[in-house]
């Protein structure tokens, strides 16, 4: 239906988010300053929404957009896939491109996160692994599992302890794994 509902933590509506009709939410993430940003699965774009959901800022892709995630500063992490391109690029808070930091080198990502420490956890839609890059972008931690048959990690979250939890999918089955 083309859009993500906010709600209160004791489930009172608050506002809705919506996209064009022809695209769909993949990720989304809120920001320090309260604002919501979400991917579109077809529009190839990460959209930013004001607290009262009006559209602000736009980050266009040539690609599928797929993670989104926002770190402490309020740099936009945008994962995607396409054309070749796979990659995380990082932006800064008007959603211009922040140059030194664009990860590459897995079969597809998938979800982004930005754990309590600022490191930066991407989750490979090719299998069960997520990989965590410090703050500059290198690798510093793999972790996989390949015991569930699982093709992609679609979501990925870093726990305050620093703990990895990532949800695993394959046809019609899923997987909850925590990583210790």
């Amino acid at each position: 239906n083309h859009r993500v509902q906010v709600f209160t933590a004791s489930g009172g509506f608050v506002r809705k988010l919506t996209f064009d009709a022809s695209e769909g939410v993949e990720d989304v993430a809120v920001s320090p300053d309260g604002t919501t940003w979400a991917t579109s699965n077809q529009g190839a774009r990460a959209q930013q929404f004001s607290k009262s959901g009006a559209p602000l800022e736009s980050i266009g892709t040539t690609v599928t957009a797929h993670g989104v995630a926002v770190d402490a500063d309020g740099n936009v992490l945008v994962s995607r896939n396409g054309d070749g391109t796979r990659a995380v690029t990082r932006y800064d808070k008007a959603a211009a491109y922040a140059p030194g930091l664009t990860l590459g080198g897995l079969a597809k990502w998938g979800d982004v996160e930005v754990s309590p420490d600022g490191s930066i956890l991407v989750g490979d839609n090719g299998s069960l692994t997520v990989r965590r890059f410090d703050g500059d972008g290198k690798l510093t931690t793999k972790v996989s599992t390949n015991n569930f048959g699982m093709d992609n990690a679609r979501a990925v979250l870093a726990q305050p302890d620093g703990k990895i939890v990532a949800v695993g999918e394959s046809d019609s089955h899923v997987a909850l794994v925590r990583y210790l």
